[in-house]
């Protein structure tokens, strides 16, 4: 699978750990299959119809979308997982005000990373000069560097990094979740359409600003079965772009909720090799 890994390091390779669960090596007869897959996959999703982001009553659609694709082994928290993700999409995408998405955030439990691991673990300074041309000055604090990355983000490139609508539709939206256990690890594998174009195109993780307060990692350590689950959905980006994006999360048995863990996407068309940053 070739990969845009915007960064390698400590947070990012959390990401990329939950995603390079199910390698093929470059040319095999496997790789090239999955390939035709998401080929054939792509031109089915552009036909399918979306939501705007910021719609009236569309965290509830959302829910609904989540709720049906969600398989029965899943289906106990399934509208947790929906209202998860549908809170997460429509704060952190369907709002302007970047301080509202992070009050939001706060309130639900997250916890920031500090800038020090931003910068070395998810680039912030090579990002912050791409979006404003100039150095991210050391005088400012968490909050406002958040603001402005966020706001940048937004715009950036003609809205490309942001997300503007989703596909909630039998097709454009995929849910799959699992147990995990220390005799198998792997997150579970989107299926459909979704799953094939991720494994099949170029897949880029999203830089994360925050950290849940749940460790697949430590659970398996202590003998523990996590829940994780993933969702896997066509969005459009503000610049009209189709592209599949996938959320991954866990459930947090001891308070009953589940957290969202990365993001990453990948691209419809064969020979897009952009790479956007979805700052979250």
């Amino acid at each position: 699978m070739a990969v845009a890994v915007i960064a390698l390091a400590v947070a990012a390779s959390v990401a990329w750990t939950i995603w390079n669960q199910h390698p093929v090596p470059a040319g095999s007869p496997e790789r090239e299959a999955r390939v035709a897959s998401a080929q054939q996959a792509s031109r089915a999703l552009k036909a399918l119809a979306l939501v705007s982001i910021a719609d009236d009553g569309v965290l509830e659609q959302i829910v609904a979308g989540i709720s049906r694709a969600a398989g029965e082994d899943l289906l106990p928290h399934a509208a947790g997982l929906g209202r998860t993700v549908a809170n997460f999409l429509v704060t952190r995408y369907g709002r302007r005000d970047g301080a509202d998405y992070v009050r939001w955030m706060e309130e639900a439990g997250y916890q920031r990373r500090g800038l020090d691991e931003l910068k070395s673990s998810w680039f912030v300074n090579d990002a912050y000069h791409a979006y404003f041309g100039a150095p991210l000055p050391e005088r400012l604090e968490w909050d406002e560097v958040a603001r402005k990355m966020f706001a940048a983000q937004d715009q950036f490139r003609g809205g490309g990094s942001r997300i503007g609508k989703v596909c909630i539709s039998p097709g454009g939206m995929e849910v799959i979740a699992k147990r995990l256990t220390r005799a198998d690890p792997r997150w579970p594998r989107l299926g459909g359409a979704i799953g094939d174009v991720l494994d099949g195109s170029q897949v880029s993780i999203s830089p994360s600003w925050w950290r849940a307060q749940v460790d697949y990692n430590e659970q398996l350590a202590a003998g523990e079965n996590p829940l994780v689950a993933s969702v896997g959905f066509l969005a459009e980006m503000a610049d009209g772009r189709r592209v599949p994006v996938a959320v991954s999360l866990q459930y947090d048995d001891k308070r009953g909720r589940w957290w969202v863990i990365s993001m990453w996407h990948g691209h419809l068309e064969s020979d897009d090799k952009s790479v956007l940053r979805f700052e979250f």
